[in-house]
């Protein structure tokens, strides 16, 4: 029988304590040099930082919901998706607002420069100082 001895469970007791204190003051050194180093910014990081209330004033368009509703009918009328033995995967969106953008050009386009024009003149509108 292999029984441990009092002498090998301080032993293993006392390595596991070390083990854990080294493994805390290793996380403490990272915690700290996260709090010395200063942020980087890059260049995506700040178009994210940009992006973000456009994408929150988008959320908030009525016509989002009309374009978004759009996409979803013209995906659900595109057909069955491929079968996953032969593809492995469900057609992308942007794969069918490709197709869908090559059988109506013109719509595409002029939906897609109303859309602009409309977010250009909301955002304009919603950020200017209310008249008195």
């Amino acid at each position: 029988m292999n029984t441990p001895t009092p002498f090998s469970q301080a032993l293993s007791a006392s390595s596991a304590q070390l083990r854990l204190a080294e493994s805390r003051a290793q996380i403490a050194r990272w915690l700290e040099q996260d709090r010395q180093a200063p942020v980087a910014s890059s260049a995506l990081g700040c178009a994210v930082r940009s992006a973000l209330p456009l994408l929150g004033g988008l959320r908030a368009h009525p016509g989002t919901a009309v374009v978004l509703g759009a996409l979803a009918q013209a995906w659900l009328r595109s057909g069955p998706p491929p079968s996953p033995v032969g593809s492995g995967f469900i057609r992308p969106p942007w794969d069918l607002a490709i197709a869908l953008a090559r059988r109506h050009p013109r719509i595409s386009l002029v939906a897609v420069g109303v859309t602009g024009l409309a977010l250009w003149w909301w955002s304009r509108s919603s950020s200017r100082p209310p008249s008195r």
